[in-house]
């Protein structure tokens, strides 16, 4: 019975244990961490009730203590906010940890125990995995870079530490209106993403927009060993990502190494970081520097002159004009006309969880795909320019590090300049929370998104107008304890 209670609470366990690995992206460390910091919810209340329940002679308050504890890890384990994916390398984990498991049956009672660290005894599978990944995923990054050489059209890398998905998107949007082009429609630029999308398309077409990620030292170049941009776009440096990049130097670092691998290097200067860093020819885009600037009357839509054009778009927001502006250029370099550009770009839109806006009277913010600093500031100047009261929801902005002060002091002027009540969510707001406490706002701290919304939804309820700012949507690998 004890042995039966301990598999079943270690196959609840095991999506929890999954689905925070692959959202780490499957780095040890960062999972590692996560589990770290929910040592209470994850071990010390099972064990509990695993220690009662391994020595309690009594059948009766055996049984009902083994339900309270299936219980709670139903709860605890098996309603993560995102979903599990069964992908190949998913599964290789999970049939190690269902050999690992059977190991149950052969331990006595006192030695079952220690499942109940089991987020822990996986480790030694992951690195299992990991090396069997690497075999399986060298032939798929060498079949993708055969297939790269018979390419015969250009291809364009972007890369940044905020603005690269939504540049792709406008570049693509614009690009496809005069030639062939194909681009990922998610994230995919890691390694093994980029591999995937060139071997499962074809590439019969003029260009290929693709992303280039880094989080650690040294990724950009496993990403250029695959494939090298004819032109590179850089649209930002930020202290992103401190945990794997260790300081803002080596971000720079990593970051420039795609653009001196093209040929044709495009820059935005308006950037303080890339401003700083320039030691080399290029094509450079801004508002205030570059050689490429432009003229903003409007950025609520967007409305801006650049290129001896107007240019009028449903995006909204200064780095939005800069992302665009860096679309722009490359089709300027490329040799399109930009009065004809100028008549397509009126129809794009917002993307859905970035700034898109909706309603009326009672308007919603949504931009909770993804957050930094620079984006966060633009969602507060638009927030600001609402009617009725503001609202702003956030968890705040992951991985910033030995930064994380100085960002949060920088947006808290942002923050009581825009907003009129603030509801933050969860433990990763404390140092933002201990500096809005000293502003005349209404501040809230809670722990999960819902009870933030409808607190949020509670409090405009007696206006006649509002506006809720949703900035960011943190994953359940940044989340302290029950993640409901």
């Amino acid at each position: 019975m004890f042995n039966i209670a301990i598999f079943a609470f270690c196959i609840l366990k095991g999506y929890d244990i999954l689905n925070i690995y692959q959202q780490a992206h499957y780095q040890i460390m960062l999972y590692l961490k996560h589990f770290l910091l929910n040592m209470f919810y994850n071990v010390l209340i099972p064990l509990m009730f695993l220690i009662p329940i391994a020595y309690n002679l009594d059948n009766i308050v055996r049984t009902i203590l083994i339900v309270i504890l299936l219980l709670y890890s139903m709860v605890l384990f098996l309603l993560p906010k995102k979903r599990l994916k069964f992908s190949g390398r998913i599964i290789r984990i999970l049939v190690l940890y269902l050999f690992l498991l059977s190991l149950v049956f052969l331990l006595p009672k006192l030695y079952s125990i220690v499942f109940v660290f089991i987020e822990f005894l996986v480790i030694p599978l992951f690195f299992i995995e990991i090396k069997i990944s690497e075999v399986l995923n060298k032939k798929y990054i060498i079949r993708a870079k055969l297939k790269l050489k018979e390419y015969k059209g250009k291809i364009i890398g972007i890369t940044g530490s905020a603005g690269k998905t939504s540049t792709k998107f406008i570049l693509y949007s614009l690009l496809k209106e005069f030639s062939t082009v194909i681009t990922p429609d998610k994230s995919f630029n890691t390694p093994l993403g980029i591999s995937k999308f060139i071997n499962e398309n074809d590439l019969n077409c003029d260009y290929i927009i693709l992303e280039y990620g880094v989080s650690h030292i040294g990724d950009m170049d496993e990403l250029l060993d695959i494939v090298k941009p004819d032109i590179a776009i850089l649209t930002s440096i930020l202290p992103m990502h401190i945990d794997g990049m260790k300081d803002i130097k080596h971000i720079i670092n990593e970051k420039l190494k795609l653009v001196m691998a093209a040929k044709i290097k495009v820059l935005n200067l308006e950037n303080d970081y890339i401003r700083e860093a320039v030691c080399f020819d290029n094509i450079s885009y801004g508002i205030n520097y570059g050689d490429n600037r432009c003229e903003i009357f409007n950025d609520y839509p967007n409305e801006f002159a650049a290129f001896d054009c107007v240019f009028k778009t449903k995006l909204v927001g200064r780095e939005q004009i800069l992302n665009t502006m860096a679309a722009l250029l490359v089709l300027k370099i490329l040799g399109f006309d930009m009065e004809v550009v100028s008549r397509i770009i009126c129809s794009l839109d917002n993307y859905n969880h970035r700034l898109e806006i909706k309603g009326q009277k009672h308007k919603i913010i949504d931009d909770a795909y993804n957050s930094n600093v620079i984006g966060f500031k633009m969602a507060l100047e638009i927030l600001a320019k609402q009617e009725g009261i503001k609202v702003l929801l956030t968890p705040g902005i992951v991985e910033l590090g030995k930064y994380k002060k100085d960002v949060y002091n920088d947006l808290a002027n942002y923050i009581i300049n825009s907003c009129d009540v603030v509801i933050l969510i969860g433990s990763n707001t404390r140092r933002l929370k201990y500096i809005l406490k000293n502003y005349p706002i209404r501040l809230f701290n809670l722990q999960s998104f819902k009870s933030g919304y409808l607190l949020a939804k509670r409090i405009i309820k007696d206006f006649e107008s509002s506006c809720i700012l949703i900035e960011n949507d943190l994953p359940d690998l940044y989340k302290i304890g029950f993640r409901i």
